[in-house]
């Protein structure tokens, strides 16, 4: 099964057999599991078992993002500031953060206002057309998003909660746009999340940025779960 194999590949980096973790996880990357997608790009972003490879972490990452794991979305919106494993893109960086926070992502939507404080009008405005341009393309299946299941009505804080994404891009761009009566104070997220017990992501990934990089302009990555 897909979670015994997730979860022997997660006791074995614990234990520090990186190697194993390495074959439990990788069979299931390459099948389509999105979490173990994610934990491939760790483990090459930080050269665990695997000679480090940004061009082959950014390369699982994108896999994950793509399926909706806000963790790895975060991490590609860092590796494209950063040009590790691909040249460096604000744009493209804004989009994967903007992509996390369209979730209601507390950091996605930080890291884009960063962001934003840097960027031209046509940059902020390109980068909110790949997002809707994503959003398009990757319209939710049920009511699964990112790994976890949400209620119909926090699928519609949610979808309130885009809106709001839109209106303080318009703002920006002095754009005319919806009253600030439909705009939600805080961004939804569900009670449960899939990471919140996930002891591997708390370890590797959690707190500010990391890797001994320093100086990431007070931005935030993803959060331990």
């Amino acid at each position: 099964m897909k979670t015994d194999g997730r979860q022997e590949g997660k006791d074995a980096y614990s234990r520090g057999e990186y190697k194993t973790a390495l074959e439990r996880w990788e069979p299931l990357a390459k099948q389509g599991d999105a979490k173990c997608q994610y934990n491939l790009g760790l483990m090459y972003f930080n050269g665990k078992g695997v000679d480090q490879d940004y061009s082959e972490a950014l390369k699982w990452y994108r896999l994950s993002g793509e399926q909706g794991i806000v963790q790895a979305q975060l991490k590609l919106g860092e590796m494209c500031l950063q040009g590790e494993g691909v040249n460096k893109d604000i744009v493209q960086a804004h989009k994967w953060f903007n992509i996390a926070g369209a979730s209601g992502d507390e950091d996605g939507r930080k890291n884009c206002g960063i962001l934003e404080k840097s960027m031209t009008h046509a940059q902020i405005a390109e980068g909110r057309r790949l997002l809707e341009e994503w959003l398009a393309e990757h319209e939710q299946t049920g009511n699964i998003i990112g790994g976890t299941y949400w209620t119909d009505e926090e699928i519609d804080e949610l979808n309130a909660f885009r809106i709001a994404r839109k209106v303080e891009i318009n703002n920006t761009l002095n754009i005319p746009h919806v009253s600030s009566d439909q705009i939600p104070i805080q961004p939804p997220k569900p009670d449960r999340n899939y990471l919140s017990d996930d002891a591997l992501d708390r370890a590797v990934s959690g707190g500010a940025w990391g890797g001994g990089k320093g100086g990431r302009g007070g931005m935030k990555k993803g959060r331990g779960r």
